[in-house]
């Protein structure tokens, strides 16, 4: 079954989603992500040109070899001047999130599109600085889970019976971040975890024609701290009137889970690789008692073949980004990228 994709707000089926023209990729970083990407680049026929890594090794190699890579920098200024004797399309960066700075601001004069994963350790008030640079528009960030298969499925029932409550439960595992990544990444936690649920939620208003821009026009804001938690309460008054509402409850026993409701739909996604979408509540008599029930009319889970919603990310950055033929919705800019930083920052 063809996978189908949103563009500029529509449904469209690829089919099987085939890029035909030759694409060169530069890769920048070698490690797991790095791969996901590679195997997802290699799925299209396209080739990964050169990489640019931060030094040699045996692992390094290995990966050259798997992907037929032909060639390799570790100088950024080398692997700079590469891409622009090669016309190399475009670059995929791959890299710890303490060296995302460092790799960015690097960036900022490349004129090629750029495929960035999230996320910057940049505070909203250091991206509002960044205006000089003409190819800034060429960013994109690498957030996958606006790529999931289910996307069109709940965009076309929202858009049949449009959001009145938005909420989310986001008890993000701080402790075992911090344990695993050390205490230096603490400052910088929810930009490393939670963004990516904020830009769920950031883009499917977005796909519905109701954005949050950086001014918050049209939206009234609670916050709300206790201990820990925060919870941020935001009306929304763009194209629709909304209730989004989000909980930040670290390290909580819960599951992360993101619920919708119109008068009619209730949507359900815990996981967040599962879509399940109900109509109608109904009711058992047993032994005397109403026992309520909901209809289950939708159930989708994303496809794993590859790391969930990569081919489809890649698939729109080659058509919006480097072959221009559409404006993705689905896309992360440096203008979305400050939305959802601020959001973010809101919740510290």
């Amino acid at each position: 079954m063809e996978k189908p994709l949103l563009k500029d707000g529509k449904i469209i089926y690829p089919n099987k989603l085939k890029l035909k023209k030759n694409i060169k990729i530069g890769l920048i970083g070698s490690g797991n992500i790095a791969q996901r990407h590679a195997d997802v680049v290699l799925s299209f026929n396209h080739k990964i040109d050169v990489l640019l890594t931060k030094s040699y090794s045996k692992k390094t190699e290995l990966f050259k070899k798997k992907y037929n890579v032909s060639s390799h920098f570790i100088s950024i200024k080398l692997f700079k001047e590469y891409l622009n004797i090669n016309k190399i399309d475009a670059i995929i960066v791959c890299v710890s999130w303490n060296n995302s700075n460092k790799i960015f601001n690097k960036l900022l004069d490349i004129k090629i599109p750029v495929l960035f994963e999230k996320s910057l350790n940049l505070s909203l008030k250091s991206l509002q600085k960044i205006k000089k640079y003409k190819y800034l528009n060429n960013f994109s960030f690498a957030y996958n889970r606006n790529y999931y298969d289910f996307w069109p499925t709940l965009a076309t029932f929202s858009f049949k019976n449009l959001p009145e409550i938005i909420q989310a439960n986001l008890p993000d595992t701080f402790d075992q971040i911090i344990k695993k990544r050390g205490v230096t990444i603490r400052p910088y936690l929810i930009k490393y975890i939670t963004s990516h649920w904020i830009t769920f939620l950031y883009t499917y208003l977005k796909i519905l024609g109701s954005p949050i821009d950086l001014s918050f026009k049209n939206i009234d804001l609670e916050k709300i701290s206790i201990n820990n938690t925060r919870v941020l309460k935001m009306m929304l008054n763009n194209k629709f009137k909304t209730i989004l509402i989000i909980s930040l409850i670290p390290n909580n026993s819960s599951k992360t889970k993101i619920e919708i409701f119109s008068n009619k739909y209730n949507f359900i996604m815990q996981p967040l690789e599962n879509l399940k979408i109900y109509d109608v509540l109904n009711k058992k008599i047993i032994k005397k008692n109403n026992i309520y029930y909901q209809n289950k009319k939708i159930d989708i889970n994303v496809d794993t073949k590859f790391k969930p919603g990569f081919r489809a990310q890649y698939y729109d950055f080659v058509n919006s980004k480097i072959l221009k033929r559409y404006e993705s919705f689905q896309s992360i800019s440096i203008k979305d990228l400050k939305v959802i930083y601020k959001i973010c920052e809101l919740l510290k």
